[in-house]
Order: structure tokens, then C-alpha cells, then sequence
């Protein structure tokens, strides 16, 4: 598929981004060998690329990486073009020179996005992938302040770490344990709120919550004698003393173990702030 994408990046102080806009005193400038592929690494998942010449083949073969080729009926020599890369959280804009030269040690084959040294699109101060990232490893390198909070049950220990709030934002550390020597697939883990006590022959209310973010993902968890642990991003949300959040995860075997812990508000009023 190609790229071929004519969305001019002009103007964009108008559209009220937060940082200058590129020209050509500060955009950054590779060297890519014609006929070679090079791969772009975001770390938000591509909206849309501009690039400048027909000459360029591009695709997507993830949704966080751009594959470009250089064909072999580009001219040379030939002026660099430009490359702009456009997520829900930044724009950046580079140069490729293309270079019919090889063996000389200076072409690059993989280059990774700096959402720093981009334009920011986020003006609402919203917590996008690269924000996220940088707060689930710094709450994955902090130890266990919550005790209270933990399950026991089928050779499984499931508990909070901590809790943490981040602007309008709230993440949640927890840790699946396994101390069976049969191995626990995890199929799902799933936020809820509930009721705190159930009592028969009445209807309940069950409001499901989904995460913004989580750190890993759980499709190929297995734990046999292990530990995994997770950060989960939410917006913020309240609920009142009668309800209780309730996380469950569930085996994906047909045995299907679950592991359950149920949150009270009170422990999350006592949540520290992280930055």
C-alpha cells in the first residue's frame, strides 16, 4: 500500500499546537541507501504519513510502524524529502536522503520517533502511550505499600500494590501470583463496580470499567510458579460506600480458576500521587 497521503504540515501554529513548527534549521536528516527498507518505530499507534516523493514505497505492517523503500528509479543525485508522521498525541517531520552509495557505514535501517522532539497535539494535557509507559515503569519499580488488599484462593495469591492517582487519571499495580505447578493461562481481567453485599432475590447493578491502558497485555500469560504484574490506566471515576470495585481474572483452561479482589473507595481516597 502506498502512501501517498498530500496533507500539507503548514501553518501549525494556527491549529494550536504546543511547541514551533519543523523547518529546516531543526529537522533532523537520515541516510537511507536506495533499494534498502527502513523501518519508523512510533510509540502511538499511526494516524496518517505524508511523504513528499512518488518515488517512495510505504506501508503499515503494524499500527506503530512505518515501512519505507526507496526505488531504484529515484535520480542521482537527488534532493532529500520529507517524511511526516502524524499520531492522536504528536506530528514529526524528517528527512530521508536517499544515497545510491553503499558500505560506508552511515545508512539506517530502523528510526525511532521521539514524541519529545515532535509537536505535541495534546493540549488538553491527556496521558498518551509514551506517558503511560513512562508511569507504569516508574510504579513497576515501586515496592508493595498496600497489604490489605489480596486473595487467596486455588493456589493463586491476587493483590494491589498500590494505587496512584495522576491528574484527572487513576492506575492500578497489581499482582497475579501462581504457586501451583500448573500452569494458569490468563484469558481475561475485568474492572466492575458492584454492589458490596449481594443479597438474594434482588437485583444487582454491575457497571463494567475499561482501562485506558495496561502495560502488558495477556495474551500469552502463563504462569507456572510465577508472578505477573500489571498497570492498568483508567479515567477517574467515583462510587459510592454500597458499591466496591471488583477485578477478575479468569483462567482460560476449562478448569477456569478465578482470582478476585474488591476494591472500597476509602482505599482509593488514600492513593498517593505520582508525576
Amino acid at each position: 500500500m502506498k502512501l501517498l497521503l498530500n496533507v500539507l504540515m503548514i501553518f501549525l501554529p494556527i491549529l494550536g499546537f504546543s511547541q514551533s513548527v519543523v523547518n529546516k534549521n531543526n529537522i533532523k536528516t537520515y541516510s537511507v541507501r536506495v533499494g534498502q527498507t527502513v523501518h519508523i518505530i512510533s510509540p502511538e499507534k499511526i494516524s496518517f504519513v505524508d511523504i513528499s516523493k512518488s518515488e517512495i514505497d510505504g506501508d503499515l505492517p503494524a499500527d506503530n510502524v512505518l515501512r519505507l523503500k526507496i526505488n531504484d528509479s529515484i535520480p542521482d543525485p537527488t534532493e532529500p524529502f520529507t517524511v511526516t508522521v502524524v499520531t492522536d498525541d504528536f506530528v514529526q517531520t524528517f528527512q530521508v536522503s536517499p544515497t545510491h552509495r553503499s558500505g560506508l557505514g552511515q545508512e539506517n535501517y530502523v528510526i525511532k520517533l521521539q514524541p519529545d522532539e515532535a509537536v505535541s497535539l495534546n493540549t488538553l494535557d491527556k496521558v498518551g502511550q509514551q506517558d503511560f509507559q513512562r508511569l507504569a515503569l516508574k510504579i513497576m519499580s515501586e515496592k508493595r505499600r498496600i497489604k490489605n488488599i489480596g486473595t487467596r484462593q486455588y493456589g493463586l495469591e491476587f493483590f494491589v500494590n498500590n494505587i496512584f492517582t495522576f491528574g484527572d487519571y487513576i492506575l492500578y499495580d497489581v499482582t497475579l501470583k501462581n504457586n501451583t505447578k500448573l500452569t494458569y493461562q490468563l484469558k481475561d481481567v475485568v474492572f466492575r463496580i458492584v454492589d458490596k453485599k449481594k443479597y438474594k432475590a434482588t437485583v444487582t447493578q454491575e457497571i463494567e470499567i475499561k482501562p485506558l491502558f495496561s502495560f502488558y497485555t495477556i495474551d500469552a500469560v502463563k504462569l507456572r510458579n510465577g508472578s505477573w504484574r500489571n498497570v492498568y490506566l483508567f479515567d477517574r471515576f467515583t462510587y459510592p460506600n454500597d458499591k466496591v470495585l471488583e477485578i477478575v481474572c479468569t483462567e482460560k483452561e476449562y478448569s477456569g480458576r478465578k482470582a478476585e479482589l474488591r476494591i472500597d473507595y476509602n482505599q482509593v481516597l488514600k492513593s498517593d500521587y505520582i508525576d
